[in-house]
């Protein structure tokens, strides 16, 4: 008995020591396992504080560079327009003043002047043709003008007006052939202008082609009728051209008296144009017609039996 009481006590020491080994080994095992669950997380809170700390090197390494490149591009981008406006304060002062001499009356001293900015300003057309049209028109000095066109010729895409205001100067300066060459190469760009077949007609009315300036005439009037007739209607001037111009022809050059009486008719009662009426009167005077010429004023005095010119014209040719 005693002997099987010790081997039981022997047994349940064992037994108990194998369960004290099994739960330690439980416990180690457990513990590990806390400690390997444990040990990521501190990874994680070890990764945390890295991963902030790169980003905010990144970005304090960023958006210092970042800044200091937008401020250099704000910087340009200030100066540049600040130039342009300085630039651009330039030419309306320098316009303004070379306006003001015309405005003075010193024409030569405004072609001067559009001429200058030109120099420093040598995209802008309009310089040296407004120095164009003061030599043409105010100095009468067509050559002039002809050169000043000339440097604005190529700056414009439709180049049909200087075309045709390069012929006129040549027109006005008697050099007909140079003339129609310009002429010629304002309808080449734009064959329906109206302004160019009128002067074509005076050019043959001088070179007294006047069948071929009659039908010039009407292709003129029949263009600017198509031309304007989206724009206000024809210019009263424009007509008052061609009227002058075809009764003219007609009762000077041609002796086509009542074709001649119509159109000026026309031109003194449809339009008011008296003072046209007493200048073709004075013409045909002058061209020894004064049967003719007491017709026209016949024509002015209906319209206005009290103009003064008119009558004393009449008065003139009674004697």
């Amino acid at each position: 008995m005693a002997t099987t009481k010790r081997k039981a006590s022997k047994s349940a020491v064992k037994s108990t020591t194998k369960r004290g080994v099994t739960k330690a080994k439980a416990k180690a095992k457990a513990g590990n396992t806390t400690k390997a669950k444990a040990a990521p997380a501190k990874a994680k809170g070890k990764t945390k504080p890295v991963a902030k700390a790169k980003t905010s090197k990144a970005a304090a390494k960023t958006m210092p560079v970042a800044k200091a490149k937008t401020s250099k591009a704000a910087a340009k981008t200030k100066t540049k327009p600040s130039r342009d406006n300085a630039k651009q304060r330039e030419f309306v002062q320098r316009l303004e003043s070379a306006i003001a001499l015309q405005h003075l009356g010193d024409n030569q001293g405004a072609v001067d002047a559009f001429m200058d900015i030109f120099v420093d300003f040598p995209d802008d057309a309009r310089l040296p043709e407004e120095a164009g049209n003061i030599s043409l028109y105010a100095l009468n000095d067509p050559l002039k003008a002809v050169e000043c066109y000339a440097k604005a010729l190529p700056l414009v895409d439709d180049p049909t007006e200087l075309c045709h205001k390069i012929g006129f100067a040549y027109a006005s300066a008697d050099d007909d052939e140079n003339a129609s060459r310009w002429f010629a190469q304002a309808h080449y760009h734009t064959p329906t202008h109206a302004p160019t077949f009128l002067e074509v007609a005076k050019l043959n009315m001088r070179s007294e082609r006047f069948d071929d300036a009659l039908a010039y005439f009407d292709t003129a009037w029949a263009h600017h009728v198509m031309d304007t007739g989206m724009f206000g209607g024809p210019s009263p001037h424009f007509q008052a051209l061609v009227l002058m111009n075809q009764a003219r022809i007609r009762l000077v050059h041609l002796d086509r008296v009542d074709d001649g009486l119509a159109g000026l008719r026309s031109l003194i009662a449809d339009m008011g144009d008296l003072q046209r009426g007493r200048i073709l009167a004075q013409e045909l005077i002058d061209a020894g017609k004064p049967a003719v010429a007491s017709r026209v004023l016949d024509a002015v005095l209906a319209e206005a039996p009290k103009d003064k010119e008119a009558l004393a014209m009449r008065k003139r040719l009674k004697r």
